[in-house]
């Protein structure tokens, strides 16, 4: 039986016959003495102050109905569940990325909060995926049987590395390779097994059992794609941002490319490549209604939708699922679903099923910042800030001193086209800044 999980370790030699072929199972006795903590302390050996993995404790079966939470951040010497649940006496999992805290201390696996990883972890070895012969040609720096012939391996970089996209990109290929299971293809919030727990996925549970312990074997992403030689991963349909629905225009900024890159823009360009209106419709709600998933609007921006995921709901009742529109308070908008997973799926769930991008979700006009372009940027924010005029009114005159307008309708009254002979009389770069932080804000 395992140790209970404490801040007191035992020393366990974790050298193991490099020499074995990786189809055999370890027999050494000291890899089953390895406590979860200890595995996390090898493993996350240099973390930063404030840097932490998390670890998350299902103390039960695990179905449709579990309730994953968020689990706990880990830190060596750091009392959490480890403390007071034994090894083997729940489902153990934990992040091979790091996050930094909230605003409130809180640590979610989310992308906001993502810091670095720390590795990546194949799932599904022997079963859905390869074969564990097929990963002889760069052996894994951990292997750990979380059921009868199944298993997860996992490969620790030699340095952490803070660019989730090269880290996505590198667990696509895992899976464009047939290397991991389909599924496994988000890092930045990626559980994986710890070596010690069962698995209350199955009756009876198996016991997790660790037969690959070698933490000193640590690749760098480069070593990993060419000894394993994947292949690129599958490249994804490009989508034109669009922006949607009902509410008070908002404007965006975005940089393209400098000068002289393969997608830089050129002087000419025209001005819709400037300035973009947002699409009358919001993306998400057409989205929702090409899915067959939009239901009906219920007023103030809330909407009424099946839930991507109703097969989990109790029964697979199709109810108790709603979407927000963006608001000053929630850039992105909403989603709730009033089911026992409902703690497991937020926005960026849901934008991700139904694949948009934030800058689709937050239903702003976009004006981007090209170099060389600067009058007509300025142009076409002054254009956006008169649209504003019109629909809302002129702003407060502390927020009216950030902008100029120098385009009104004819409808407009005389003090706003007082107002904007005004600020028109400034320093254009003063002016020019300006109108980008009330853009921002």
């Amino acid at each position: 039986m395992n140790q209970p999980l404490s801040n007191t370790l035992v020393a366990v030699s974790a050298r193991g016959d490099s020499t074995r072929p990786i189809g055999q199972d370890l027999a050494t006795p000291g890899l089953q003495q390895i406590s979860n903590e200890r595995f996390l302390e090898t493993v996350f050996k240099d973390l930063q102050p404030q840097e932490r993995p998390i670890v998350v404790c299902i103390p039960d079966v695990i179905n449709k109905d579990t309730f994953w939470g968020v689990g706990n951040s880990w830190a060596p010497k750091v009392t959490t569940d480890l403390n007071y649940v034994r090894d083997d006496e729940a489902n153990w999992f934990f992040t091979l990325s790091t996050y930094l805290p909230e605003f409130s201390g809180q640590y979610r696996r989310t992308k906001a909060q993502f810091h670095r990883a720390y590795g990546v972890m194949l799932d599904d070895i022997g079963t859905k995926s390869a074969g564990r012969e097929r990963l002889e040609a760069c052996p894994p720096s951990y292997l750990i049987e979380t059921s009868p012939g199944n298993y997860q391996a996992g490969y620790l970089f030699k340095e952490p590395q803070e660019s989730l996209e090269r880290v996505t990109a590198l667990q696509e290929s895992l899976v464009a390779t047939g290397l991991c299971d389909p599924g496994a293809k988000g890092p930045a919030s990626r559980l994986g097994r710890l070596p010690c727990g069962y698995n209350g996925k199955y009756e009876p549970a198996p016991m997790c059992r660790l037969v690959e312990w070698h933490p000193e074997r640590r690749y760098t992403l480069a070593e990993i794609e060419q000894r394993l030689q994947l292949q690129p991963p599958v490249a994804k349909s490009s989508k034109k941002p669009s922006a949607g629905a009902s509410g008070q225009s908002r404007i965006g900024l975005s940089s393209s490319s400098s000068p002289g890159s393969s997608s830089g823009v050129s002087a000419g360009m025209p001005e819709a490549a400037i300035f973009e209106p947002r699409a009358s419709e919001n993306a998400v709600i057409t989205a929702l209604r090409t899915r067959g998933l939009y239901k009906r609007a219920l007023g103030e921006g809330k909407h009424d939708i099946t839930c991507p995921w109703a097969e989990e709901h109790t029964d697979g009742l199709d109810t108790a699922a709603a979407y927000f529109e963006p608001s000053a308070d929630f850039a992105l908008g909403g989603f709730n679903c009033l089911h026992s997973h409902g703690e497991r799926f937020h926005i960026r769930n849901l934008l991700s099923f139904l694949g948009l991008s934030l800058s689709a979700a937050r239903h702003k006009t976009t004006i981007r910042m090209i170099p060389g372009e600067m009058d007509r940027v300025v142009d076409a924010a002054e254009q956006a800030l008169a649209l504003r005029v019109c629909s809302s009114g002129w702003p407060s005159p502390a927020s009216s001193a950030s902008a100029s307008i120098s385009t009104l309708p004819a409808s407009a009254s005389a003090a706003p086209r007082r107002r904007a002979r005004y600020y028109r009389r400034k320093n254009r770069a003063n002016r020019c800044r300006r109108i980008c932080f009330e853009i921002q804000h």
